[in-house]
């Protein structure tokens, strides 16, 4: 009978403190692991005392149960923010007094989660160290050099995606660092896995494709208030979910809504997320002279962002390079129909969606109209990404994991 592998699982978020889709990652593939009967310790920088992970140990460096809640307030934005950029990180010091305790920059703050993470590994029993992006890569070398584990880099973006394809040069470093440390690299799609082979120079026989997957929801019926009256008053709703960055592609979303609105005039583009393009997507849609059609909603969670997939008739995600893109999923099994960019790994395991260059302004209005006009053609297209959506599950993620684990496994 097989060992229970003991994994030491080092990340930089959890829901409900996460500000992307790489702690639901996270959350996914950990509790998938966790059923199969892996023992998981996961470190990471911040955890608050609402969080519910009882299916694995969990440790941070801030932990809202021990701290006072001003120190929280003043660090959670930080510490849940790995897509924050170095200027960023910058500006937020300058805002809050008192950060530098956490560090005068990013990079900083990533010595010390390895130090951190380090200090904590020697009174954990682990067989294999998980690192989840760059974020982790040192700590995981630190911990592999000092205990001879073997260590599984985890890559969900590159700062190739991240950056649209102008790296930053110390973080792409330390992506190469771990990369090159690892002794078995997981991808979240064969188009990461690409990327991986030809930007770093990983061979494609330490690189294992494990896509993402969704929890089971029941879809959500009710929809936001707002919402549900501009429906009732005959609109069609378009969707964008996502960080507003230069890696989602937030500014192709907006042209593509001015495109559409020249053939079909009611319908509403609804953008949730927030990011450093925020104003300047609200700017680009005043200057088409859109803006009463297109609705910025801010960063939605839970049962707000199950409405608002709720109530879209299309999904679209045309980000510029997507490692994977959990949010088509999401939207599928909340049934949207689903419009993808070619530069994304959820087209792997979406079949029942469209796809469109990023930058193909055209092609994708052409899509969206033939959606909305063909009601045939859009309920198709919902019941394929929904099958495919209920096949993408985090057990078969987890189990994937465990077959990489178990070539380390004595």
């Amino acid at each position: 009978m097989p060992r229970v592998p003991k994994i030491l699982m080092l990340g930089w978020e959890l829901p409900p403190h996460n500000s992307g889709g790489l702690g639901v990652a996270c959350e996914g593939l950990s509790r998938g692991l966790a059923e199969q009967g892996a023992q998981i310790t996961f470190l990471l920088p911040f955890y608050g005392k609402d969080d519910t992970h009882g299916y694995m140990d969990v440790h941070a460096m801030v932990n809202a149960q021990t701290t006072d809640i001003e120190t929280l307030k003043s660090y959670a934005r930080l510490l849940a923010s790995p897509y924050m950029s170095e200027l960023e990180y910058a500006e937020l010091l300058e805002r809050t007094p008192g950060l530098s305790l956490y560090g005068a920059s990013l990079f900083q703050l990533v010595e010390l989660f390895v130090d951190y993470a380090d200090r904590m590994s020697h009174s954990v029993d682990f067989d294999i160290i998980h690192a989840h992006d760059w974020l982790t890569y040192l700590a995981g070398i630190r911990i592999k050099e000092r205990t001879g584990k073997p260590l599984i880099v985890h890559v969900h973006a590159t700062e190739y995606d991240r950056t649209g394809d102008n790296p930053n040069p110390k973080i792409r470093d330390i992506e190469l660092k771990g990369l090159h440390a690892a002794d078995a690299v997981i991808t979240v799609s064969g188009h990461t896995k690409r990327i991986v082979e030809s930007r770093y120079g990983i061979p494609a026989n330490k690189i294992y494709v494990v896509h993402n997957g969704v929890l089971p929801v029941v879809p959500v019926k009710r929809l936001p208030p707002g919402i549900g009256l501009l429906r009732a008053q005959g609109n069609n709703i378009v969707l964008f979910v996502g960080r507003l960055t230069i890696q989602k592609g937030p500014e192709y979303f907006i042209k593509t809504a001015k495109r559409v609105l020249e053939y079909l005039p009611k319908t509403i583009f609804l953008v949730s997320g927030s990011g450093d393009m925020e104003h300047q997507m609200m700017d680009l849609a005043a200057s088409l002279g859109i803006s009463s059609n297109v609705i910025f909603m801010g960063f939605l969670r839970g049962g707000e962002l199950s409405e608002t997939y709720g109530s879209a008739d299309i999904y679209i995600m045309p980000s510029v390079s997507e490692p994977f893109g959990i949010t088509a999923l999401e939207a599928a099994q909340h049934g949207a129909a689903l419009l993808i960019s070619k530069q994304s790994g959820a087209k792997e395991v979406i079949g029942g969606a469209m796809h469109a260059d990023f930058w193909d302004i055209d092609e994708m209005a052409n899509s969206v109209i033939a959606i909305l006009q063909s009601p045939g053609l859009r309920r198709t297209m919902r019941e394929h990404a929904r099958d495919d959506a209920a096949r993408a599950t985090w057990d078969l993620a987890a189990e994937k994991t465990t077959d990489v684990y178990k070539l380390f496994l004595k």
